[in-house]
């Protein structure tokens, strides 16, 4: 395609990798992950440990990924599908007994929705969405609890650990701990510019 002109010719530039913070990093990660899924497993709470969750904390660690700056936002998107996929395989599967096709479409068209309503698509929603699928009946009650409880430590962790919030401005804390929906809307960013008012000096 470049060389019909098709696409602008684009130049490759090779990542300048760090051996020794990469080594830094992996080993960090090689040496929480079984610290932390050691409660889970010997309480039985699988569930707080499940691989979309273990991928959510990777991406947050070494990903430079935009949704590295919306923790609160990615805990919401994982909660709600835990809950949309927990309440969709009992009440469409079980008690409706309707084929699980009917039921993965559903999610998925609901998982689309809310992705484009959020503005930000992040696959582990969607995988996390998925699993009660797979899983006995007597555990999709307690699922969404367990999801959320992994999902905010290991959002927790991979913030503090790797990306050092704590030295964040708070203005940018702040920025971070709102969602993006509510951060888009009129009224969040009416109310923005009236901070900036009361904030400015009085040049009168």
């Amino acid at each position: 395609m470049e060389k019909n002109k098709y696409r602008k010719e684009i130049t490759y530039t090779p990542v300048q990798r760090d051996p020794k913070k990469n080594c830094l990093k992996w080993g960090t990660l090689l040496a929480t992950i079984p610290l932390i899924a050691a409660i889970p497993i010997h309480t039985g709470y699988l569930y707080c440990i499940l691989p979309p969750l273990i991928v959510t904390y990777v991406e947050f660690s070494t990903s430079k990924a935009g949704f590295r700056g919306r923790p609160l936002g990615t805990f919401l998107l994982l909660a709600i599908a835990a809950v949309l996929g927990s309440t969709s395989q009992l009440i469409g599967h079980i008690y409706l007994h309707l084929p699980e096709t009917v039921v993965a479409l559903f999610l998925f068209i609901c998982l689309f929705i809310l992705f484009e309503w959020w503005g930000k698509f992040f696959a582990p929603a969607g995988a996390i969405a998925l699993v009660p699928m797979i899983i006995s009946p007597q555990g999709l009650i307690g699922y969404p609890l367990q999801v959320m409880i992994g999902a905010a430590l290991l959002i927790f962790i991979a913030m503090v650990l790797f990306l050092k919030c704590y030295k964040w401005p708070k203005s940018h804390l702040i920025y971070c701990l709102v969602p993006a929906p509510i951060r888009t809307s009129h009224r969040y960013r009416s109310y923005l510019r009236q901070q900036e008012r009361k904030t400015m000096p009085n040049l009168g």
